[in-house]
């Protein structure tokens, strides 16, 4: 019996994956208090600016959870695949697969266009009150 396997590989891949897809989004992932010191340094405060980042971090959220979900479910696959499980074959288990993966599509697609707007608003207030807060600091009114 050899130690390493070709199907082990797929275990690797995917850990790379994960961490790969965590360190691309990690510069999405702005703090509100991050935001409202980058909407700081333009004169007046650019409100379109924040938006726009505020989104962004929204998006690598979602983004993020679902690459992480996704490559979970590989790997729990490739597990128990490695665990000696087998799976039928076949048109049928094609055809099962394919509708499967467009269901979980559409409801991560539903879930992120119904929730978004939820986040985005906490997050625009998280960015609002460090902004609050920066100015009574200053003395500012």
């Amino acid at each position: 019996m050899h130690f390493w396997t070709l199907t082990d590989l797929y275990l690797v891949g995917i850990a790379l994956e994960i961490i790969g897809g965590a360190i691309l989004a990690k510069g999405l992932f702005l703090s509100p208090r991050e935001i409202a010191g980058m909407v700081e340094l333009y004169p007046g405060p650019d409100l379109a600016e924040a938006a726009e980042r505020i989104g962004n971090r929204v998006d690598a959220e979602f983004g993020l959870g679902y690459l992480l979900m996704g490559f979970t479910v590989q790997a729990v696959g490739y597990g128990v695949e490695l665990a000696g499980v087998h799976s039928a074959t076949g048109t049928c288990r094609l055809l099962a697969a394919l509708a499967l993966s467009a269901g979980i599509t559409c409801i991560a697609w539903l879930a992120w266009y119904l929730l978004r707007g939820r986040r985005v608003e906490a997050l625009a207030a998280g960015v609002k009150a460090d902004l609050e807060r920066r100015n009574e600091e200053r003395g500012e009114s």
